[in-house]
């Protein structure tokens, strides 16, 4: 049932996608993103019916990580829409004529309440696509329960090699754009020692699974909660001096504006504040979808450590 009505919701946020594609705001409401995770949505509802026919274990199991990782991508991606809405609001001002000859039938006030609307419509599709999936995957963990315990903790490590080189490469891409004020960039120094520690972490952790290493495990989820919480306060870092960046560049202007025409850069004030604080709001949302899977991995080191003391002390009763 639930892999039934995602696979009806998939085709409403492709249609969302589309609508935000012939209004003419596909930079901001990111359009590909959209329909990218609409197709992955009616994917997921078919391959989870066609397992469930065929009693395909490893397909429900794919079904399972691909599904957590949805679930956070949605959930996040509807956070910074919602976020992001006078951020869209003032892109409209300045863009209206662009925009206007797509808006057929809408002045510049009613089409800024009507991208509004779409948001909260976004939002609320959102919250019914996690809900199905997480049912989804509750019931996935019932059938199959035994196969994702063994699996876990290593799938995830591998996420988290990913994401840390995400991280690494999301911090030099920040301190480069930050690099024309003086806007804080301790954030940035965070997000490039938590990405190399998270490569390492993830190596270790693999290792520990797949030896079960109960004390290399704990050791593991000692340093990851500590990485987690480090992760959490970058993001929210970089969310908050988002909101510092326009108040800096009108007291800076002149100075950046000269180390811009030095680097090539012809553009004026608010283009490029309204630019730099999009830049740092993702880099703070992709913070968050970091932490979400680090919490994650947490969660499969913590079961695991259960599932080993259970194991030596049934050890232990047999001998």
């Amino acid at each position: 049932m639930t892999s039934f009505a995602t696979m009806a919701l998939g085709p409403l946020i492709i249609y969302l996608g589309y609508q935000a594609y012939i209004m003419g705001v596909e930079i901001l409401v990111a359009e590909k993103v959209l329909m990218g995770m609409g197709t992955l949505v009616c994917f997921l509802g078919a391959m989870a019916l066609l397992c469930l026919i065929f009693d395909y274990t490893n397909g429900l199991l794919y079904y399972f990580y691909a599904a957590l990782i949805v679930i956070i991508f949605i959930s996040v991606f509807a956070l910074g829409a919602s976020m992001m809405q006078d951020d869209i609001r003032t892109w409209v001002d300045k863009n209206w004529d662009k925009v206007r000859t797509k808006a057929a039938g809408y002045d510049m006030e009613e089409f800024k309440l009507y991208i509004g609307s779409e948001i909260q419509s976004l939002a609320a599709f959102s919250l019914t696509v996690d809900l199905l999936l997480i049912t989804g995957c509750i019931t996935v963990t019932r059938l199959i329960g035994p196969s994702i315990k063994r699996s876990l903790l290593s799938v995830l490590n591998l996420f988290l090699v990913v994401l840390g080189s995400a991280l690494f490469v999301i911090s030099l891409y920040s301190r480069w754009h930050s690099s024309y004020t003086e806007l804080p960039v301790w954030t940035n120094y965070i997000f490039s020692l938590v990405g190399v520690l998270m490569m390492g972490l993830a190596s270790l952790g693999y290792y520990a699974s797949v030896r079960n290493r109960r004390v290399l495990i704990t050791i593991y989820t000692i340093v990851l909660s500590v990485i987690a919480l480090f992760v959490l306060m970058a993001g929210c870092g970089f969310i908050m001096t988002s909101s510092t960046v326009i108040a800096k560049l009108s007291a800076d202007w002149p100075e950046i504006s000269a180390e811009l025409g030095k680097s090539g850069y012809e553009i004026d004030k608010q283009e490029f504040g309204q630019q730099l604080k999009m830049n740092f709001k993702f880099a703070g949302l992709f913070g968050v979808v970091s932490f979400c899977v680090l919490m994650l991995a947490l969660l499969g080191a913590l079961v695991m450590i259960r599932d080993l003391k259970k194991r030596e002390r049934d050890k232990a009763w047999m001998s």
